[in-house]
């Protein structure tokens, strides 16, 4: 869908939030679902230009309990361009690396550029940790937890084809503590996207990847929150990308994990304030510093196209 046909979403959510907040948030809810997601809607620098399409067949099952629903059989599988020459598989129906994601590594990379270790949460199709790892010297290691088979299957043919050897992928739930165990401790770097809308805000996509990289059906910001707190080095960063509307439940879930925000950037969208990034340390290491002033980013500009800021971005990041 071109970008232009959702420039007056925002404006209308604004004007819905008059009368009923729900239905603000249904019109929320279709801007950020069609907005610069995409990553055939970026500029040919960055954001994933196809190079090759395949078909590829899930199978089938039937109920939220697995994945494999079928809307995700018999899904094409496009590679695309990605960071410092590499390509990423990802689903062309299905959840597709954005902007936030790239923000998301860019942060990282920023706050430790000699980090050697990163955890990427929720790591979907690897598109956050791979970003990062573009970015490092030999000898970083990323080390991705992701509880959808359908995108561990398809991270793991990225990493395959590529023939990077210092991913450590996970297929597990960061719910759960002895998925966590096994992780190991003291990451210089966490990163990670949550899903940006509760279990029941809109309308389940049929695609289940997509609807549990949207929706809340498996935790949400607190428990990657928790997850976080418990694997990051005393002296780490934390990096979290999620929607705007959601800043408050961000803001309790980090003061709940006894985290200090470093950096905040709110990122907005032909003017509409879109997402929130934050880089934050645990308190115990932030001397009693007062949190960040929050900086501003603008992706795409009013006339729809790329911003400077955003485009010098990703040149610095390879895309």
């Amino acid at each position: 869908m071109a970008l232009v046909h959702m420039a007056y979403i925002p404006e209308a959510c604004s004007w819905a939030g008059s009368f009923h907040p729900a239905l603000r948030g249904c019109l929320w809810f279709c801007h950020c679902s069609c907005v610069a997601e995409d990553a055939s809607e970026a500029p040919k620098i960055l954001l994933g230009a196809r190079i090759r399409t395949t078909r590829w067949a899930f199978g089938s099952s039937k109920g939220w309990g697995s994945e494999r629903d079928t809307g995700d059989q018999d899904c094409e599988v496009t590679k695309s361009r990605f960071c410092r020459g590499w390509s990423i598989s990802q689903l062309r129906e299905g959840y597709r690396y954005c902007a936030d994601d790239i923000l998301c590594a860019y942060l990282a990379w920023q706050a430790d550029p000699k980090a050697q270790r990163l955890l990427d949460l929720g790591s979907g199709i690897g598109s956050i940790g791979l970003a990062w790892l573009a970015q490092q010297p030999r000898g970083a290691k990323c080390t991705m937890l992701e509880a959808q088979e359908v995108s561990v299957q398809l991270c793991r043919q990225t990493l395959e084809a590529l023939q990077v050897k210092a991913v450590d992928l996970r297929h597990g739930d960061l719910r759960d503590p002895s998925t966590l165990q096994t992780l190991g401790t003291n990451f210089d770097l966490v990163t990670a996207n949550p899903p940006y809308f509760t279990s029941t805000s809109g309308n389940l996509p049929k695609n289940s990847q997509k609807a549990y990289c949207r929706h809340e059906l498996r935790g949400g910001v607190s428990e990657f929150c928790s997850a976080a707190a418990q694997l990051l080095s005393p002296n780490g960063s934390f990096c979290m990308v999620h929607a705007s509307p959601r800043l408050t439940d961000v803001l309790t879930a980090l003061e709940r994990y006894h985290f200090t925000i470093q950096r905040r950037v709110d990122i907005f969208f032909r003017g509409n304030y879109k997402s929130v990034a934050v880089v934050c340390s645990p308190k115990s290491a932030s001397n009693g510093q007062q949190e960040a002033a929050a900086e501003r980013l603008q992706v795409i500009e009013e006339d729809g196209s790329w911003s400077p800021g955003y485009l010098e971005i990703c040149e610095l990041m390879g895309l």
